[in-house]
């Protein structure tokens, strides 16, 4: 069995990625074993939470009691993940299971020695899975509006219906974790009747949750002044 002495986790060494999705479809196949992890929009891989993994091959059998990886570093996000290994790819060894623990950026594993030809990462969760926005502050007009998000922007998924509830300046929406290139948002009505537009001032996706927004904006005009129609 061979001992390595370097890290072989690398295409010079012969070690291929077998599952998971580029991050970027113009970037090279194995970019997450190139040896570069400094281009923010190239290098990496990424699955479904729920579905898949992320799975390399090494060229060979290794003896290996630790690996290292780096989690995706460019904001605050964390995740829960289990790694596992493998000689054949078919039975599989459970090395670390960090369900419980929020980690981020690089994570260093220590197991028991064993032969490895096979490593499978798998998250199992994050913190990025929400989409907020901002309807219009200025003054405490309310709106109704739903929310659909799509992958081709052909086939829609209602993620939220605001149909009954009076909305107003920050909405902060939590979903079922989905893939998503798409966020349509759709404004059914208004308290404004001189003034049917559906303002938004600002959205993002995944959301930073915030307490203490104001409904209003400070200082801007009150329900009975006269309201200039705007587009």
């Amino acid at each position: 069995m061979a001992e390595p002495t370097e890290n072989v986790v690398t295409m010079e060494k012969g070690c291929t990625v077998i599952e998971g999705r580029k991050g970027q479809e113009d970037t090279e196949h194995n970019c997450i074993i190139n040896g570069e992890f400094d281009d923010k929009w190239g290098n990496y891989y990424v699955h479904t939470i729920g579905e898949g993994a992320i799975t390399v091959r090494l060229d060979k059998p290794y003896m290996l009691e630790n690996l290292g990886f780096l989690l995706w570093p460019h904001d605050i996000r964390w995740y829960h993940y289990y790694v596992e290994t493998s000689v054949d790819g078919e039975d599989w060894e459970r090395v670390a299971d960090k369900a419980e623990e929020k980690c981020a950026a690089w994570q260093y594993i220590e197991f028991e020695r064993r032969p490895v030809q096979y490593i499978k990462l798998v998250g199992t969760a994050t913190d990025r899975e929400s989409n907020r926005f901002l309807l219009w502050p200025h003054d405490i007009r309310w709106y109704h509006y739903y929310v659909e998000t799509s992958v081709d922007g052909e086939e829609w998924e209602r993620v939220a219906d605001k149909a009954e509830e009076e909305c107003a300046a920050w909405q902060y929406l939590e979903f079922e974790r989905r893939p998503v290139q798409y966020i349509k948002l759709v404004g059914t009505a208004t308290d404004r009747e001189s003034n049917r537009w559906f303002h938004v001032v600002h959205i993002e996706a995944p959301a930073e949750k915030r307490e203490g927004l104001p409904s209003v904006w400070p200082g801007d005009c009150p329900e009975d002044e006269e309201e200039e129609e705007e587009e």
